[in-house]
C-alpha cells in the first residue's frame, strides 16, 4: 500500500538531497581563491542549486502531512534547510495543529480513550 503521503514524501527526499547537494557546491565554491578559474561557474552552480531548492520548498508548503511519515518528513526538512524554510515550518504547524493521530496520543481522554 502507498502512503497517503507519498507525493510529500517523495518531495521530502528531493528536498533533503538537493540541499546536501547545494551545501557541498557552497563549500566547494568558497574554498576556492578569489580569482580561481572556475570560481564564477561554481557561484553559478550553486545558485542555481539554491533556487531549485527554494522552488521545491515552495511546492511542499502547499502539500498537507495527513501521516506520521509525513510530519516527520517535513520536520526533518524544516530541520536540513534552517533558514530557507520558514514558509514550511507554517505548513508544518498547521499539519501539527490540525492531525487527529497527534491531538487522540496529547489528549486521549478528549478524544473519548479513556
Amino acid at each position: 500500500m502507498v502512503s497517503a503521503d507519498h507525493d510529500l514524501l517523495v518531495l521530502c527526499d528531493d528536498i533533503t538531497m538537493r540541499k546536501r547537494q547545494c551545501d557541498q557546491i557552497e563549500t566547494d565554491w568558497r574554498a576556492l581563491p578569489p580569482n580561481a578559474p572556475g570560481r564564477d561557474m561554481g557561484y553559478a552552480m550553486w545558485r542555481q542549486t539554491a533556487r531549485v531548492v527554494r522552488s521545491r520548498l515552495h511546492m511542499l508548503r502547499k502539500l498537507r502531512a495527513t501521516t506520521s511519515a509525513g510530519v516527520f518528513a517535513k520536520a526533518a526538512v524544516v530541520a536540513q534547510t534552517k533558514g530557507a524554510s520558514g514558509m514550511v515550518a507554517i505548513s508544518l504547524a498547521s499539519d501539527l495543529l490540525n492531525s487527529a493521530e497527534l491531538r487522540m496520543l496529547i489528549w486521549p481522554v478528549a478524544m473519548g480513550k479513556y
